[in-house]
């Protein structure tokens, strides 16, 4: 046996290793959640905030976002960094979609600019997720400003063995992932499909506002440390998901933009009703 394979063998067994460490851990945050007198036990496998696998880091969650709350708005998921993961403070720039006329919208470029801006280069970072509404946008105005970058990458399927967690993480593990070391301020971070076989979650996510949003926007949001928002559509998604985050979690680092040009949007109420933070943006130009 050549030592390829003889690496690719012990590759597979600690990611089952890992795996099933993981389940363990679900498996006692469930039993938990029906007994909250029974003391918490971490599985020696996952007994850190990470753990080095196939030349990365693996965790339950972000750093410093709780995996209660983590699962309880991504369900059961592996977290895989190519790279140290990157400890900076989150910024999640959210919004509604506006259309494709820019030229109409210049008040929500400027927006997202001042938040760029504002941000401080050496502890915090910009979120970016395909598929949100800011993606391509604030990942141009960070490398612009030279602001730091978390790339997540999170797969919107769903899996029912531990075999096809297994696979994915060997897999995401080994590919060559394209523009991951490219760039000092980018960091990248892979959420694996969600474990949905005998989850206990589903049938209790289902009644929680915003959970049919997008994958793309529940993650960013979950992903926030500090969530700004650009635009937010009266009953939207953006709206249901900062709702949530507010209601749940009792965040203080949601803050609204309102621009004071023709035809920005105004705070929602039923936001500033439960704690969100009104910015007023005064476009001078």
């Amino acid at each position: 046996m050549n030592q390829i394979s003889v690496d690719g063998k012990a590759n597979q067994l600690l990611a089952e290793s890992l795996v099933a460490s993981a389940f363990e851990t679900w498996s006692t945050a469930t039993d938990l959640s029906l007994d909250h007198d029974k003391p918490p036990d971490t599985p020696p496998g996952l007994r850190s905030e990470t753990t080095e696998y196939g030349g990365g880091h693996l965790s339950l969650s972000l750093p410093r976002l709780p995996r209660q709350i983590f699962t309880g708005w991504l369900g059961r998921r592996l977290v895989w960094w190519p790279s140290p993961p990157l400890l900076h403070t989150r910024v999640a720039v959210v919004s509604s979609r506006i259309g494709k006329r820019r030229d109409l919208h210049r008040w929500w470029f400027d927006m997202l600019r001042t938040v760029v801006v504002r941000s401080n280069t050496n502890t915090e970072c910009i979120c970016i997720v395909d598929g949100t509404a800011p993606a391509a946008a604030a990942a141009r105005a960070s490398q612009l400003f030279g602001m730091h970058r978390l790339r997540i990458v999170i797969s919107d399927t769903e899996v029912k063995t531990a075999a096809a967690l297994v696979d994915w993480l060997t897999n995401t593990a080994t590919m060559k992932h394209t523009g991951t070391t490219e760039n000092e301020l980018e960091s990248f971070v892979f959420v694996s499909p969600e474990f949905t076989e005998h989850s206990q979650l589903r049938e209790l996510d289902s009644a929680k506002p915003g959970v049919a949003a997008p994958m793309s926007d529940i993650s960013l949001v979950t992903a926030g440390e500090r969530i700004v928002s650009l635009s937010c559509r009266p009953n939207g998604n953006v709206e249901r998901l900062l709702t949530r985050q507010l209601t749940e979690n009792n965040s203080g680092g949601v803050l609204v933009l309102a621009g004071s040009t023709k035809g920005s949007p105004p705070v929602p109420d039923v936001l500033r009703n439960l704690g969100a933070i009104p910015w007023l943006f005064e476009n001078r130009q």
